[in-house]
């Protein structure tokens, strides 16, 4: 990985906040890093194919809702959260465009579950999180 430290990065994303430092390296274990360039579609409106939550280290993204901006996330945001927990692969609800490179840690779907069957404690301090978070952006969710 690049110059930062990802257990950091981690630690000051909210659903990962109440986590031990065991707890963080195992998730970093699942941890990816991709490279996004300005006009890139991350997430698609419709797509339903291998989803994963995204952290942002640099740049910025919009979230398009049938064309319109509805929100913009940067450094050490996230989105893509409701995907990591629906049992069926979800129809993604807007679509994810990079306005400059952006590089982002995703941690993919299957990996991020099985950690949770493992390691019931880390699922409740996630679940904890999304409950909070999906009040709070009900429409805007991804």
């Amino acid at each position: 990985m690049s110059t930062y430290n990802p257990i950091e990065i981690l630690k000051s994303i909210p659903i990962f906040s109440q986590f031990t430092s065991d707890e963080l390296h195992r998730l970093l274990l699942t941890v990816k890093e991709r490279r996004f360039q300005a006009n890139d579609f991350i997430i698609k409106k419709g797509d339903t194919g291998v989803t994963g939550f995204y952290i942002m280290l640099s740049g910025n993204v919009e979230v398009r809702m049938d064309g319109k901006a509805i929100a913009k996330r940067g450094p050490r945001e996230y989105f893509g959260e409701i995907a990591l927990l629906a049992e069926n692969p979800p129809v993604r609800t807007a679509d994810v465009i990079a306005l400059e490179e952006s590089l982002c840690l995703v941690i993919p779907k299957w990996d991020f579950r099985s950690l949770m069957r493992n390691h019931p404690d880390m699922a409740m301090k996630v679940m904890s999180e999304l409950v909070m978070r999906m009040q709070d952006t009900k429409n805007t969710s991804l």
